[in-house]
């Protein structure tokens, strides 16, 4: 986000400069053509502008209900030191340290052989 700022606020500089420059500079058939494009980009800018800070807002909201990344990583410190899970294979652990079990209605051998045939598939130009 804070690339996007910095890139903003160097294109609305750019155009405040150029604008400032020519407005003395240019007789005033060619001030108006100018001004009216660069009333247009000021104005996209101001829209873009908006679109950027609603995002940012948006994302700050959310990080306040997402889990920090010491928590997320908890799960993966856990199965690389834990003498607990050594021997274990085969088990996806979930969100702190739970076992979690797929779906019956989505682990058969059908949906097994979908996938694959799926997978084969889009590799196919590829082999």
């Amino acid at each position: 986000m804070r690339v996007m700022a910095t890139a903003t606020f160097h294109l609305r500089f750019c155009i405040d400069l150029i604008f400032n420059d020519f407005e003395n500079s240019l007789p005033q058939s060619d001030m108006t053509n100018l001004v009216k494009g660069l009333t247009e980009a000021r104005s996209n800018l101001n829209s873009v502008t908006l679109c950027f800070s609603t995002i940012d807002l948006i994302f700050k909201i959310a990080l306040r209900f997402m889990p920090k990344p010491e928590d997320g990583a908890q799960t993966s410190i856990y199965l690389a030191t834990s003498p607990e899970v050594k021997d274990t294979t085969g088990q996806f652990y979930g969100y702190q340290k739970n076992i979690e079990k797929p779906d019956t209605k989505h682990f058969s051998i059908e949906n097994e052989n979908m996938v694959w045939m799926h997978s084969m598939t889009l590799l196919e130009p590829y082999l």
